[in-house]
């Protein structure tokens, strides 16, 4: 009996180590502690009056959505405060805190990480004035738009007339909120300092990958060479998108990040020491298995069971049928071909595509095609699918919904992730 136990233990181990020597797996591994850890710091915190509080707020907007034919300010504070009811921890505030992103800048760089006391002092002050403005704008817009409400109210909500004008009020309200919140953010700015979490980040991400190069038996001293240099250069593409004039203009770390590459390749080459930094696929498949888990826990603990299927369930459910219907009914001969357009439809466009070719061991002319059909699609979609909305009267959250779970491109997550603050309302509404 000893024995049997002991072989089992041993092939365990076998294959556990066998897996280990794929980067696929080391991706997989991060994300999986992430995620545990998440979800021991989450569920270790004690909600306060967490289920209460919301089925509170969904009580408020089930009865205002049943008796009123617009949206009443009472609907929208309830939303707003259901949005807002996430499980606060100072441990949690710490960690997002010390890892934050570097911050905008105008003309020190310098503040995108670091930010003193007084000068934070310095950068509130001038904008005190324009958020009491704002404050005031907000409350005589909200008496407006309830004076309105009861108007409507008082007709029985039978005058369409006087519904439109509630409405119009309740969006102009709506609209002086957003005016105060984004006035109070910069009438209230805090000190920070990013450089000890950049230091950390830095230091755990080294330390992890050369783990990982090591058990695929790779260069892992010239990695921890030449890491420093590819992730100051990183960093540099995010301090130069976080300029001010630069993101107005839409050039964020992404292009920045493309820009500092072609420098270095084009004029002194990129050096010997960070080529075994450069695990370019490494990077794609850990920043893509680690994007895909980027589900706040305290959504899924507002969206509930609904939530976690939709992200969770379907997008596997996707993968496996789209492959079924090229392998079946499109009779596609090249099966690496199937599954890295299958992924690219399923999953995140592009970095999906790129991480399953790597995968499969698919050739560059499949990896093309199935980037350059995507890209294609998503250009073509992203124009036509509001007009189809607008054209239909869909529901916004609903044709939002469409949008985020249709268009085949990473940036897809980051539309899913504003649709998921509306979503929960609509799953209790239906």
């Amino acid at each position: 009996m000893n024995n049997t136990a002991t072989k089992q233990k041993n092939s365990f181990t076998n294959i556990v180590s066998e897996l280990l020597k794929f980067e696929d797996y080391w991706s997989i591994l991060l994300a999986a502690i992430i995620l545990f850890f998440c979800l021991t710091t989450y569920f270790s915190i004690k909600p306060s009056n967490l289920a209460q509080r919301l089925n509170t707020y969904n009580e408020v907007m089930e009865k205002e959505a049943e008796s009123v034919p617009f949206k009443t300010v009472q609907w929208h504070e309830a939303q707003t405060a259901k949005n807002d009811a996430v499980i606060k921890s100072s441990f949690i505030t710490s960690i997002n805190s010390l890892l934050g992103r570097p911050k905008s800048w105008t003309n020190n760089p310098l503040q995108s990480f670091y930010l003193s006391p007084a000068a934070a002092k310095e950068l509130s002050a001038p904008m005190a004035d324009a958020y009491n403005q704002a404050k005031a704008n907000a409350e005589r817009a909200k008496s407006e738009a309830l004076a309105a409400q009861e108007t409507a109210k008082n007709a029985g909500y039978n005058n369409a007339s006087l519904n439109t004008e509630a409405s119009t009020k309740i969006d102009k309200w709506l609209s002086a909120s957003t005016a105060e919140s984004k006035a109070k953010a910069k009438a209230n700015v805090k000190p920070y300092n990013l450089i000890p979490g950049l230091l950390a980040l830095g230091t755990f991400i080294c330390f992890y990958f050369a783990m990982g190069l090591k058990k695929m038996e790779r260069d892992r001293a010239g990695f921890l060479k030449g890491f420093p240099i590819v992730f100051g250069l990183a960093v540099s593409a995010y301090l130069l998108g976080a300029q001010v004039t630069m993101k107005a203009w839409g050039l964020e770390y992404v292009f920045w990040g493309l820009i500092l590459g072609l420098i270095v390749s084009n004029t002194i080459g990129t050096p010997k020491a960070v080529l075994s930094a450069a695990q370019t696929e490494y990077y794609i498949k850990t920043g893509l298995i680690l994007l895909g888990s980027t589900v706040l826990i305290n959504k899924v603990l507002l969206i509930g069971i609904p939530g976690i299927f939709v992200t969770w369930v379907v997008t596997p459910v996707v993968l496996v049928l789209t492959f079924g219907f090229g392998d079946k009914i499109l009779k596609m001969e090249s099966k690496s071909l199937n599954m890295v357009m299958s992924a690219d439809m399923s999953v995140s466009g592009v970095s999906a595509a790129i991480a399953a070719a790597a995968a499969c061991k698919a050739k560059k002319e499949e990896l093309t095609l199935s980037v350059g059909i995507s890209i294609m699609f998503t250009a073509f979609m992203m124009i036509a699918m509001p007009m189809i909305i607008k054209k239909m009267g869909m529901d916004p959250v609903l044709g939002g919904a469409w949008i985020g779970g249709t268009i085949d491109s990473t940036e897809r997550l980051l539309l899913l992730e504003n649709i998921l603050d509306q979503l929960p309302e609509t799953l209790q509404l239906q």
